[in-house]
């Protein structure tokens, strides 16, 4: 072989080594790219309402359930004004880093003053070099505090500005999620006013740790099957009252009428209406449902017995008339929401396909619903982690459903406390009615987890599934 030979020969190796070493490097580069990158903002400070261990029980199971190419970090604030140590990042941001952000998270000690301030600026300039790097489709900062105040800055608008300023310095787009877990009224109008001078959405108020745990996993950055929410055209709608009411402990609310948008997909028939009725009779929340508007009212309450577990229903419904009208399918009119039954999806997603009466008593640890769904049809909504399924005729109880009624219910499954369960009972010529109400519960209750395209396709379903039931 000559030398020019050679010569050519070992370039032409040299060449190949280098490209596939930089083919490695870009290999390894865009698998460490996230897809979001979040960071928890944890108020390590003393306070006497909110419950800490109930704040790193959320945060562990938030940050373990993050997507598998997600990158989250753990930040902490509390101490002295003005001294350094008063926010500590205690775990960079990081792929696949939920279990050392758990340990972490339980080994937090409540300590110092709430330096809010100091947490969140801090947490900002953690965006600011380029690596770590920054999340692909998004990033975000979930603020978890337990005093809605800062104890080193009197004034929240200027600390939102200060906060808002930062953030453009940094040249990154973040997302400010603030949550304020059992803060006081005093505290959730200053945290308000901070967030909404960052520029900010508006702070939640979790008031237990059921509510705050369902929150941080909503905010949580979305994996490949969670899009993003997305934003339905609409027209503003009126909400008629529902009272909620628990006779045996004596307390009693009744939700006032608000505006809100009706989603496009909905339809809502002649002397059809919204019902709102709240979760609790303190604090925060409330569930809608379309049911009959006439003469129909709207109670709703808690299972009377401890032994029935704990649940919240609420129903829209016609006294039934005495005498031979009694089973006449035109006076019926029932629609039941279940809003709130922690052990849902035992007895409507169970692992037995088709169960039966029996399979609620001896599985479910609450049975207050009585509800299976045997007959079923499930909705495709291209998630795994949001479930739906129709059902004909479902079991309630021991209801006995009236010739020429439809009795129809549609059930859900998605991340939090709450998959409400609806139920509607009609005269075969008011099925728009229970159209109307299975498709509104469907949008309302999937909008956060599904494309506008699957949820189109969810309602095409249920117009076909009540073609077929009326």
């Amino acid at each position: 072989m000559t030398s020019s030979r050679r010569r050519r020969l070992l370039w032409g190796l040299a060449v190949t080594g280098v490209l596939a070493v930089a083919a490695g490097v870009a290999v390894y580069v865009v698998k460490s790219i996230p897809q979001y990158r979040t960071t928890f903002l944890v108020d390590a400070s003393v306070t006497e309402q909110a419950d800490f261990q109930a704040v790193r029980r959320s945060v562990v199971s938030a940050a373990q359930n993050a997507g598998e190419r997600d990158a989250m970090a753990l930040r902490r604030f509390g101490g002295e004004c003005g001294n350094a140590d008063n926010t500590r990042s205690l775990v960079g941001s990081g792929i696949g880093n939920g279990e050392e952000i758990g340990a972490a998270a339980r080994a937090l000690t409540a300590r110092g003053k709430a330096t809010l301030g100091s947490g969140v600026l801090a947490a900002i300039d953690d965006f600011a070099g380029r690596h770590p790097f920054r999340g692909r489709e998004g990033n975000r900062i979930i603020v978890v505090t337990g005093h809605g105040t800062d104890a080193c800055d009197g004034d929240p608008a200027e600390l939102g500005r200060r906060i808002r300023s930062r953030a453009g310095e940094v040249g990154v787009e973040i997302d400010m999620r603030f949550v304020g877990y059992k803060v006081p009224a005093a505290g959730r109008s200053v945290l308000g006013r901070l967030a909404t001078t960052a520029g900010q959405p508006a702070p939640d108020f979790p008031q237990d740790g059921t509510e705050l745990a369902a929150t941080l996993k909503r905010y949580t950055v979305p994996t490949s099957t969670d899009p993003k929410q997305i934003t339905l055209p609409a027209k503003p709608v009126t909400t008629r009252p529902c009272t909620l009411e628990h006779r045996q402990r004596g307390w009693k609310k009744t939700s006032r009428p608000s505006r809100f948008e009706l989603p496009e997909q909905v339809r809502l028939p002649a002397g059809a209406a919204v019902y709102e009725v709240p979760h609790h009779p303190s604090g925060s929340g409330a569930s809608r449902f379309v049911a009959e508007a006439g003469k129909a009212t709207c109670s709703s309450g808690p299972p009377g017995e401890p032994s029935e577990g704990h649940y919240i229903g609420a129903r829209v419904q016609k006294l039934y008339p005495e005498g031979p009208e009694f089973n006449d399918p035109a006076q019926m009119s029932w629609v039941g929401l279940t809003v709130e039954d922690p052990d849902a999806s035992c007895y409507l997603f169970p692992k037995n396909p088709a169960p039966q009466p029996g399979y609620v008593a001896a599985n479910c640890e609450t049975v207050a619903a009585a509800m299976w769904l045997a007959d079923r049809e499930e909705v495709t909504t291209g998630n795994p982690r949001y479930k739906a399924a129709l059902s004909r005729e479902p079991g309630i109880g021991n209801w006995q459903r009236v010739p020429g009624s439809i009795e129809v219910a549609l059930a859900v499954d998605r991340p939090g406390p709450e998959n409400p369960a609806i139920l509607c009972v009609q005269p075969k010529s008011r099925a728009s009615l229970c159209t109307a109400a299975l498709t509104f519960h469907f949008v309302e209750t999937m909008k956060e987890g599904l494309p506008k395209d699957r949820l189109e396709a969810g309602v095409q379903q249920i117009e076909r599934f009540m073609s077929k039931s009326s």
